[in-house]
C-alpha cells in the first residue's frame, strides 16, 4: 500500500510519539494504542511521508481519548510537532481516520492481557515492577515493524515472561524458566516455541535499544566536552595578559552537567 513510507520512518516517527506520550505523563496503554491505529491506517491507505507526522499526532489525539481520562490537546500535538501542523489538520485527519478504521477503536492490545496473566501466574512480590517492565517491553515491541504481525496475546504473554525472567521475581510456585513457558503456554493455548522465540525477540531489540541509547550518550557526552574545550580555547586566547588574574570559567562550561 505504502509507496513512500518505509520501516525507518515509522520507527522515528514512533520514537517521536513515544517521547510525547512520556512527556504528556500518558497511561502505559496509549502509546500501543496508537501504534495499533496507525498500522491499520497504513495497511489501509497511502500516505505521503510529508504526512506521517500528522497521522501520528491524530492516532496520539484517538489513543489518549480512548485510553485515559484526560486526553492530550489537540494544542500540546500541534506544538509538538514544532507547528509543521495547524490545529484544523489535526481535527480534519482525525475524521478521516475514524472514518477509513470504520469508527473500529476499541482494539484488544496486549497491555490488556497484562494483569491477567500476572494474577493467573501468582506473582507474590514485585507485581507493580513485573507488570511496569512488562508494559515497557511491549510500548518497545510497537515501534519495531516485526511485531506487528504477533498476536496482542503473544507479545503480552512473551513480555510478562521476559520481565519475570529478567527481574527473577519470586512466584507462589518455583517456577523455572521452562516451567513457567509451560504454565503460559496452558493458559493462553500458545505454543511454547512460539513465546520463547518473541521473548528472544524482545530481549534482542532490548539489548539493541540499549546500545543505541548509550551511543546517543556518549555522542552527546562527546559533543559537550568539545565545546567546552572550545569555549574554553577562545576564552584563554582573547585574555589580555593584565586579566590573566582574573580568568574566569566560561558561563557555558559552568552549565554544563558533567
Amino acid at each position: 500500500v505504502q509507496t513512500e513510507v518505509t520501516d525507518a520512518m515509522r520507527k522515528v516517527l514512533a520514537l517521536w510519539m513515544s517521547e510525547v506520550c512520556e512527556e504528556q505523563g500518558c497511561e502505559d496503554i496509549v502509546f500501543p494504542c496508537a501504534m495499533n491505529y496507525l498500522d491499520r491506517y497504513l495497511a489501509r491507505t497511502s500516505v505521503k511521508k510529508s504526512q506521517l507526522q500528522l497521522l501520528g499526532a491524530v492516532c496520539l489525539l484517538m489513543a489518549s481519548k480512548m485510553r485515559q481520562c484526560r486526553p492530550i490537546t489537540v494544542e500540546s500535538l500541534v506544538y509538538y510537532t514544532d507547528f509543521s501542523v495547524t490545529a484544523e489538520e489535526v481535527k480534519a485527519w482525525e475524521i478521516l481516520v475514524l472514518s477509513k478504521l470504520d469508527w473500529d477503536m476499541a482494539s484488544i492490545l496486549a497491555n490488556d492481557f497484562v494483569d491477567h496473566l500476572i494474577c493467573w501466574l501468582g506473582v507474590t512480590r514485585d507485581m507493580d515492577t513485573v507488570r511496569r517492565h512488562a508494559n515497557t517491553f511491549i510500548s518497545l515491541c510497537a515501534t519495531e515493524y516485526k511485531f506487528v504481525s504477533y498476536a496482542p496475546c503473544l507479545v503480552a504473554t512473551a513480555s510478562v515472561a521476559a520481565a519475570i525472567h529478567g527481574l527473577g521475581c519470586s512466584l507462589e510456585s518455583e517456577y523455572t524458566q521452562e516451567a513457567l513457558v509451560s504454565c503460559l503456554q496452558a493458559m493462553t493455548g500458545i505454543e511454547s516455541e512460539l513465546i520463547v522465540q518473541c521473548v528472544q525477540d524482545i530481549e534482542s531489540l532490548m539489548v539493541s535499544s540499549v546500545a543505541s541509547l548509550q551511543q546517543q550518550q556518549q555522542q552527546t557526552y562527546n559533543k559537550m566536552n568539545s565545546s567546552a574545550y572550545s569555549s574554553t580555547k577562545l576564552s584563554s586566547s582573547v585574555t589580555t595578559s593584565g586579566d590573566r588574574s582574573q580568568l574566569k570559567t566560561p558561563t557555558d562550561v559552568q552549565d554544563i552537567n558533567f
